[in-house]
């Protein structure tokens, strides 16, 4: 199970605000009546309340989600919040209807979106079966409302057809409840994201529609069996990702797990435009 301090850290890179400081300061020194306070406060930010409240209780039933709350993930996820928030015109009011997230894994990159962004739904996507019932427990509150909601498959084969009627680009996706009672849905992304792209071949990006707003992350970090498409560097991902239009371009300098005691040194590398 992850140390408290850790974990601490981590909320503080999920949410850099002062309440976290007087948050991290009661947890520490056990004044529940003030970590009491601070959560009264802290509710009337909802809904990225609500996420913080989920993941703290997870965290302890769960001690798998360490691996996702790692700093280097969570800067990843931070940095493509800011740079989409640039691109925004009005960031804090824009709406967005729908967001696909490949290679999703437990749903805390679709928690962010919702807590800083107005996003009606999330469809995250996983291939491992494991992340199904953490993603909705974690973005729960969504999930009783289907505005979130997570599907175990390939995105590799998910594919899109021209709905002639309403002039758009579709997908139909399987859910499945609770009870194990799946729906079939038709849907329309108008976002994108896929910040796992080292982990699968790219056939997800030649089926996606061509113009449609995407975001993509990769790394150089090819130590790991589990990149089996990292990019070298910017360039390389252009050419592996081709655009038709970038709205932005960039590198971040990240620690990867420790290799004989020495953290391992790696790019993470990040495209936003229209395929």
């Amino acid at each position: 199970m992850i140390e408290t301090k850790k974990l601490l850290d981590r909320i503080e890179l999920l949410f850099p605000c002062k309440e976290n400081i007087r948050f991290r300061r009661a947890i520490l020194d056990h004044d529940f009546e003030s970590i009491r306070y601070i959560l009264e406060e802290l509710n009337q930010f909802k809904p990225w309340s609500s996420f913080l409240h989920n993941l703290i209780k997870k965290v302890r039933d769960f001690p798998e989600i360490e691996t996702c709350l790692h700093a280097s993930q969570i800067q990843s996820k931070q940095w493509l919040l800011q740079e989409f928030k640039n691109i925004l015109e009005e960031p804090d009011s824009q709406y967005i209807q729908t967001v696909f997230i490949y290679g999703g894994w437990y749903g805390i990159l679709a928690g962010i979106l919702f807590a800083h962004l107005n996003v009606e739904r999330i469809r995250n996507f996983d291939l491992d079966p494991k992340c199904y019932e953490l993603a909705r427990k974690i973005n729960v509150e969504q999930t009783k409302t289907w505005a979130f909601t997570h599907a175990t498959l390939d995105v590799n084969n998910i594919g899109y057809y021209r709905d002639e009627e309403h002039n758009r680009w579709v997908t139909e996706v399987e859910y499945f409840n609770n009870k194990g009672e799946g729906s079939t849905l038709e849907e329309h992304p108008d976002v994108i994201i896929n910040t796992s792209a080292e982990h699968m071949v790219p056939k997800w990006y030649r089926n996606l529609p061509e113009k449609i707003f995407t975001i993509i992350q990769s790394n150089n970090y090819d130590d790991l069996d589990e990149h089996i498409y990292c990019v070298k560097d910017l360039a390389d991902m252009k050419e592996k990702y081709p655009m038709s239009e970038i709205f932005y371009e960039g590198e971040l300098d990240q620690l990867g797990q420790p290799v004989q005691g020495v953290p391992k040194q790696y790019k993470r590398f990040m495209l936003i435009g229209r395929k």
